[in-house]
């Protein structure tokens, strides 16, 4: 079995990391191996987290792809660059993070007979958010947004931007830095929920509504495009 994840984050103003899953396998997986896979998820959100990108990543290039294959025990059995960034630093702080992730624990049998192989790509989103310009009031709204989004409280956290945007005319720069957020969380909302069956016409949807805001509209529509993709050649 091949997965495909894609671990997205800010390397300016970093609070938390969303991992998204994207499968490319024939079979469901059932509740167990959604529990394990899960497991991997958050432990290399922790290892990306710890390991945020410095001053030198921050240069637009390819996202590194980490091809990784797991052993019947949860140890890495094999670890490669399967897609290079185009510089060493990041390319090695991907495979790092990896390294310090495992072991994952015993790969359920639904999930795989032999070995697991999983792709990650290490994507990073250069979005500046000129934290110095905003208001007290906005940055709390912001970590109050963030905090309810690494809940799981999508509709919560873009409520509260919502409303802080309604007191700011349409072009301040505060404006554009809170619809910069916004725009994240579609696009992450959207990568999330896009694994789920049924959802790809909403995951669309989110990630359309990201290209709206602005904030990386190349990367949305690589999203679109996916999704789109996916869902006519469904999995068999």
């Amino acid at each position: 079995m091949f997965i495909k994840f894609i671990l997205v984050c800010q390397p300016l103003i970093i609070i938390y990391c969303y991992l998204a899953l994207m499968p490319v396998c024939a079979a469901e997986a059932d509740l167990t191996a959604q529990s394990y896979l899960k497991k991997i998820q958050e432990k290399m959100q922790v290892a990306w987290g710890h390991h945020r990108p410095h001053q030198s990543l921050r240069f637009p290039g390819m996202a590194p792809h980490v091809l990784i294959e797991i052993s019947a025990d949860g140890n890495i059995a094999k670890l490669s660059i399967s897609q290079s960034s185009s510089d060493p630093v990041t390319d090695k702080l991907a495979l790092q993070c990896v390294q310090e992730s495992a072991p994952f624990g015993p790969v359920p049998a639904s999930l795989a007979k032999e070995n697991l192989k999983i792709d990650y790509e290490f994507r990073i989103n250069y979005v500046g958010f000129y934290t110095e310009n905003l208001s007290r009031r906005d940055k709390k709204a912001i970590a109050e947004a963030e905090a309810l989004f690494s809940q799981g409280k999508f509709e919560d956290a873009v409520h509260i931007l919502d409303l802080r945007l309604l007191s700011k005319p349409q072009f301040d720069l505060k404006t554009r830095t809170l619809t910069k957020k916004l725009a994240e969380f579609y696009l992450n909302q959207a990568i999330i929920i896009s694994r789920e069956d049924g959802r790809a016409e909403e995951a669309i949807a989110l990630a359309e509504k990201s290209k709206t805001y602005g904030s990386n509209p190349t990367y949305a529509q690589e999203v679109i495009d996916r999704l789109r993709k996916d869902k006519k050649t469904p999995s068999s």
